[in-house]
């Protein structure tokens, strides 16, 4: 099928081609050298395919995106809907035994509800982070398209005190308002834009500007590459005016509170600290306030990029954020997105954000769909909506109870157990545990990988005392016996097997070659 690979920097026509063992991409020859130190073609095994989910290009939905077991990802673009149902009814026939069909099948809506995602996220299972990224995943944000990139919230309003109390409600910005609305003082000025204005081509809205869209992404990554190239190619071959980059996240704010700016934040604000970093020494400009604009300005309480990362995502776990998140996901992802309820919580930007007042491919005249297409571009786009009622709110969280050390089999040997490392109640799942060889000093789950949604999260990540990490799966407890319902055991291993045969005790022949445990449970 003719198609486009849509990529963060250009949009790259080619066809794709299935057969009965691979999925082929070759784009057209005057594309071949457009980025000559990445091929752009690519063939992918059907043993490679872990997800495939529907996706919206332009507002359209003819595109897909294929998540591969490595993680990586594929954001392909078909020229109608008929051409991405027939790519979808040769996928389904295929025999590819990773592939979870069920994300190519589900609406979003529905996918969210089979995965039991917010129930998770209710019960503490997964963190606000997980949620909110798994969330913008099934929604259609992506990282392949700047217009459809994932959103988090603006958590904080304190970016000024010396250190960020967390237990202080102040500090953190009402999530059940918009961002427009942040400063009460704006709120009857937009309530009154609302009722007494309407523009000819962009209907009503409380808002001009969106909060997410490919601007944004570039306002706020402009030091890394590649967004530094797509600044500069926006503002014909310079960077934006110092004054309107970002420089500083307390002025960011403070842009906003005055009602100047509706912006949401990215995901890199809780997990990358290089973008605040001017690291290639770009020269971004000086501020009419005389600001050389370098290295982002943080926050009093942040001693640092990295500091600021770790406080902030802190913040975003934090008990206040998790029993008011629920509101700031009405807003975008749920039922104050449209209609009357977006009218009482001032949420309505210009209807060509909304996918439900955009239909190109109906339109014959091309002009128009062209201008249609600057305004979805420059505008920004609206998630698709996977909640129809009020979000569930989150459990409160349980006491933490003290650390206990006991005894446990080491080696055939009895010897006292260390505290964990790390303590996270929250993901533990354990009560008690034999282990071979070496004590295990930290026992815990990681948090699910985001860019493959319906993996299970079911596995247990150790670190001995040795210094040895390893990471178990879920196998069925099969060896008959019954006095504990977890234990950790090694899995035999021909090498150590080998050793062992050699006169080596099978312990020691395990330590060598660094076997992972195998992680047993009575289901």
């Amino acid at each position: 099928e003719t198609c486009q690979l849509v990529t963060v920097v250009e949009v790259i026509s080619g066809t794709l081609d299935i057969t009965n063992k691979c999925i082929y991409f070759v784009s057209d020859p005057q594309d071949k050298d457009f980025i000559p130190w990445y091929p752009i073609d690519f063939k992918i095994q059907h043993s490679q395919l872990r997800e495939i989910h529907p996706r919206r290009y332009n507002m359209s939905h003819t595109a897909m995106e294929m998540f591969l077991v490595d993680r990586s990802n594929h954001f392909i673009n078909f020229t109608s809907k008929k051409s991405l149902h027939r790519i979808f009814s040769c996928i389904l026939q295929l025999d590819a035994p990773n592939l979870i069909k069920g994300s190519l099948t589900q609406k979003p809506a529905k996918l969210v509800q089979s995965l039991g995602l917010t129930q998770k996220w209710v019960k503490r299972e997964i963190t606000n982070l997980d949620y909110i990224m798994q969330l913008n995943t099934i929604s259609g944000r992506t990282y392949n398209d700047l217009n459809q990139y994932p959103i988090f919230p603006w958590i904080l309003r304190d970016y000024s005190s010396d250190t960020l109390d967390l237990s202080k409600p102040e500090v953190f910005r009402d999530l059940s308002k918009p961002m427009g609305i942040q400063n009460p003082d704006l709120e009857e000025k937009i309530k009154t834009k609302y009722e007494e204005f309407e523009d000819p081509v962009m209907g009503k809205f409380h808002y001009g500007t969106h909060y997410s869209n490919a601007t944004t992404v570039m306002h706020y990554l402009v030091r890394l590459e590649p967004f530094t190239s797509l600044q500069i190619k926006l503002q014909c071959g310079m960077f934006d005016h110092p004054d309107r980059q970002f420089f500083s996240i307390p002025n960011a704010w403070r842009i906003t509170y005055l009602g100047s700016d509706v912006k949401e934040l990215i995901p890199e604000f809780f997990c990358l600290p290089d973008f605040l970093r001017n690291i290639n020494g770009y020269d971004l400009g000086v501020t009419q306030s005389k600001i050389v604009v370098g290295d982002v300005i943080l926050p009093k309480w942040a001693s640092s990029p990295e500091d600021f990362i770790r406080q902030h995502r802190e913040a975003l776990e934090s008990e206040f954020v998790s029993a008011h998140l629920n509101e700031w996901i009405d807003l975008i992802f749920g039922y104050k997105q449209t209609g009357p309820e977006a009218e009482k919580a001032m949420n309505v930007f210009n209807k060509y954000s909304y996918q439900e007042n955009v239909d190109l491919h109906n339109i014959e005249d091309e002009k128009i769909r062209r201008k249609l297409e600057c305004l979805i571009n420059n505008f920004g786009q609206t998630p698709t909506r996977l909640f129809s009622e009020k979000h569930p709110t989150r459990l409160q969280q349980s006491p933490v109870r003290p650390i206990k050390t006991g005894t446990g089999v080491f080696g055939g040997k009895s010897q006292a157990l260390r505290p964990t490392a790390i303590w996270r109640p929250e993901d533990l799942c354990t009560s008690y545990a034999e282990v071979a060889a070496a004590p295990v000093v930290f026992l815990g789950t990681p948090s699910r990988q985001t860019k493959a949604l319906l993996t299970s999260n079911e596995t247990l990540v150790t670190v001995t005392a040795l210094g040895v990490a390893n990471v178990h799966v879920w196998l069925p407890y099969s060896n008959g016996k019954q006095s504990h319902p977890f234990t950790l055991q090694p899995d035999l291993n021909p090498y150590a097997t080998c050793l062992c045969d050699n006169g080596r005790n099978y312990d020691e022949a395990l330590l060598q070659v660094q076997v992972p445990l195998s992680w047993r449970s009575l289901r």
